[in-house]
């Protein structure tokens, strides 16, 4: 049964050695990406590690793509923290200072109570806050510094790159993807909602099978994706690669496939005896991996968030609108001349609600696209993040991320 059902089952240190032995070592482009996220020690060590297995790394065209074409983002992304945080401390300490106004007007004579100097020391303590803001920009990466680890991953993968494909055969492939996606083949699937439709990471596997046939060799591919189309994943615990995914690929290509994201890649290669890698970049990867899930999770909740304050007012409307058309049956608004004062008032205010609602249709419809990719990032999550969506009126009802029912 092992043998006739290999994809189901996790393979043993045999297999393991062998994969490990003989595979192609794939990195995704979200990979990549994450080394601008990496303090310089860590990134040095992830890149030696790549140094050292460089001759047997290999990465598909639409991976290089996704890299250079996200890679600006990424960068720029990371400057925005900054920012945010100065508006915190800003908002903060006004605010504070409103309090203590309000409080220092209701008791002015206080015995004991300085209101001045308690602001002046929320003051300080808010500036040093600022001093340490600035001391963590001094020691952002620079731009140099992100070109710097562009010219390390082009000279990594110098001569491993894959071609891409023609104009006609990429037309055919994003066909099949359309149709897989359509038919819950994975992968690509949770993306389809994407600009692309989906067909970058069929792409991606396309071209990885590709290899296999072509060098007669199994891949491990390493990626931060998490999404439900990549990982089989049981009471919220991720078992492995889906099982559908390392039978298409093994039936395809006679080789075989399994993934990893990359702590677990940089744990096994050392015990494959590859490097060792500290257990300070250990616990950075996986702070970087974890901060993209909660970046993830307090998007979505703020887009439910959103979403549940539009429908309210869109329940709200929608009661609204419907006394205006009872009231038209009752006063006979029809039968009245349009020049009547009654009319046009009415009229005015049914547009007015009528545009209203399609303003906040189509902004409902946004925000649950966003929700939907959000969740795909994630995966089928819902149960861990707490959120639940009700199917009787379409409204939403959930826990935030404390646990706290809304």
């Amino acid at each position: 049964m092992r043998h006739e059902h290999f994809e189901f089952y996790t393979p043993s240190k045999d297999e393991f050695d062998a994969l490990w032995k003989d595979a192609l070592f794939v990195f995704d482009a979200n990979v990549l990406l994450s080394l601008l996220r990496y303090k310089q020690a860590a990134k040095n060590e992830i890149i030696g590690l790549m140094e050292r297995i460089k001759e047997r790394m290999w990465i598909p065209h639409q991976v290089s793509y996704e890299f250079l074409k996200n890679r600006h983002k990424v960068f720029f992304g990371l400057e925005k923290p900054y920012s945010d945080i100065e508006a915190v401390i800003n908002e903060q300490i006004t605010q504070f200072n409103t309090k203590i106004d309000e409080i220092s007007k209701e008791y002015r004579y206080h015995p004991s109570i300085e209101f001045d100097s308690i602001k002046s020391t929320a003051r300080d303590a808010m500036k040093e806050i600022e001093r340490a803001l600035q001391k963590f920009k001094q020691d952002h990466p620079s731009r140099k510094e992100a070109e710097s680890m562009l010219e390390s991953v082009t000279t990594l993968f110098k001569e491993r790159v894959g071609k891409g494909y023609s104009e006609a055969d990429r037309a055919r492939y994003v066909t099949e993807a359309a149709n897989r996606n359509r038919d819950k083949i994975p992968p690509g699937f949770a993306d389809g909602k994407k600009d692309d439709g989906g067909v970058g990471d069929y792409l991606i596997w396309s071209q990885m099978m590709d290899k296999a046939r072509e060098t007669k060799r199994p891949i491990i591919f390493i990626t931060e994706d998490v999404k439900d189309d990549w990982w089989l994943r049981v009471s919220g615990q991720t078992i492995g690669p889906l099982p559908a995914l390392r039978r298409e690929f093994y039936d395809r290509t006679d080789q075989h496939f399994y993934a990893y994201r990359v702590v677990e890649f940089l744990k096994h290669s050392h015990t494959k005896a590859i490097t060792q890698v500290s257990d300070k970049t250990l616990k950075e990867a996986a702070q970087v991996a974890k901060s993209r899930d909660a970046w993830v999770r307090r998007n979505q909740y703020r887009h439910l968030e959103h979403l549940e304050l539009i429908e309210r007012e869109l329940y709200a409307l929608n009661i609204m609108r419907q006394n205006l058309l009872d009231e038209r049956v009752k006063v006979d608004v029809d039968s009245l001349d349009s020049s009547d004062e009654t009319v046009k008032i009415w009229k005015r205010d049914l547009k007015e609600i009528e545009e209203r609602i399609s303003e906040l249709s189509l902004s409902a419809a946004n925000t649950r696209h966003e929700i939907e990719l959000s969740r795909n990032l994630l995966g089928d999550d819902e149960a861990r993040l707490g959120y639940r969506f009700t199917d009787n009126s379409g409204r939403i009802r959930f826990r935030n991320p404390q646990g706290r029912r809304d």
